[in-house]
């Protein structure tokens, strides 16, 4: 064993130590229960240290004690020093939101902003039957005031005050065609659209921008996917830059849409050397439509399962940079208070089984987007790798 452990550490091996042996008192005897302290103690010696600390702390020091910061301090502590890189405690707070932005759902007042410009908030896109919508906020607006922070004080704070509980309101002046309108939004709860559609109508192409995979996206993946083989399109763009991933049951939902039943999406190996396949249930073969996927540096994880599944298949060319190289997952687990810990526990695999962590997805056709203000919420024909994509499905 290491001896060399830090403080976060302790702390939170000694945590552990109370939950399990609380957990253990339900469901062994006492002897058994004693022996599973001491045998915890003797594995984890620093957390009898530990406790040492607190009780020197507790007896002696002269300020006051705030052990629920303390904890949550020593268990973020403890999950950074073990090096995992997408590893994460969350407090119970903090897992309630997590939870909520799962299911897409978030609290404010639904606007999406670019910070490109320093006059002022551009509103980019309003989030459909949010409080903003509701407001009468508009794709396009500037926003130079929140309450009482003005552009001049920073686009940072007046973020920050857009922010608030949900149920409170808040002034918001923007600037329209060149007028000066207030309005006063509610702030509310609303679901984040995780999916943005587009038709290139002169190609008969349908464009696909998935930005996150929650519970929400397959739902409006296979909306967005219906409405433009209605409208006529022949080719599909899959717009996946600047996606982090998600979760695993989302991309497998919206791969549903594209791969036959019991296609193999990805394996996970496990630590203890237990592979897991994951397929597809229903599965489709009616999807046969030429397909680009695009993708970036920040394409990673579900992301990237999302391409390599595609592309393994042979039903989708690649365009743009390489991806982040994220092929490991992590589980999330309920602690007993409420609070939760994300660790990483196996390794993502392409169905080819190759896995590209740290390595990422090459694309077929190198493309860059150098313009910094095309937003991701309208479809920008000049974007340079849109029009890399539309070259190759006209091949």
């Amino acid at each position: 064993m290491n001896k060399k452990v830090s403080l976060g550490t302790t702390v939170f091996l000694c945590i552990l130590v109370g939950i399990i042996s609380f957990m253990s008192a339900w469901t062994i005897t006492r002897g058994s229960y004693n022996n599973k302290i001491n045998e915890l103690y003797l594995q984890y010696p620093e957390a009898m240290k530990l406790m040492e600390i607190i009780d020197y702390y507790e007896s002696y020091y002269i300020g006051a004690l705030d052990m629920e910061e303390t904890e949550a301090l020593a268990a973020k502590g403890f999950v950074h020093g073990t090096g995992d890189t997408y590893g994460y405690y969350y407090t119970p707070e903090e897992y309630a939101e997590l939870i909520a932005s799962n299911n897409g759902e978030y609290v404010g007042i639904g606007v999406m902003v670019s910070y490109e410009r320093e006059d002022g908030l551009l509103i980019e896109h309003v989030i459909p039957e949010s409080p903003a919508e509701k407001a009468g906020l508009k794709d396009g607006d500037l926003v130079i005031k929140v309450a009482d922070i003005p552009a001049e004080s920073g686009i940072e704070k007046m973020r920050d005050a857009i922010l608030g509980e949900e149920g409170s309101s808040v002034d918001i002046v923007v600037i329209r065609e060149g007028k000066e309108i207030t309005v006063k939004a509610v702030r509310g709860t609303y679901v984040m659209e995780s999916v943005f559609s587009g038709y290139i109508e002169e190609e008969k192409i349908g464009f696909i921008r998935i930005f996150s995979f929650d519970n929400t996206t397959a739902d409006q993946f296979e909306k967005a996917l219906t409405e433009l083989k209605g409208k006529g399109a022949e080719s599909f763009i899959f717009d996946m830059r600047d996606n982090g991933g998600g979760l695993l049951s989302s991309l497998i939902d919206v791969l549903e849409c594209m791969l036959p039943k019991d296609s193999l999406v990805t394996t996970s190996t496990m630590k203890n050397g237990k592979t897991t396949e994951y397929k597809t249930k229903k599965g489709t073969d009616s999807f046969d439509y030429p397909t680009a996927i695009l993708i970036n540096g920040n394409t990673a994880s579900a992301a990237e399962l999302f391409t390599s599944a595609l592309r393994d298949y042979d039903m989708a060319v690649i365009v743009g940079e390489k991806s982040y190289g994220k092929g490991v997952m992590q589980s999330t687990v309920e602690l007993s208070d409420g609070s939760a810990l994300k660790l990483t526990t196996a390794y993502y695999s392409s169905p080819k089984g190759e896995n590209y962590d740290g390595v990422g997805i090459k694309p077929n056709v190198e493309a860059v987007t150098e313009d910094s203000s095309i937003s991701y919420y309208e479809l920008d024909m000049s974007d340079a790798v849109i029009k890399a994509a539309i070259k190759e499905l006209s091949k």
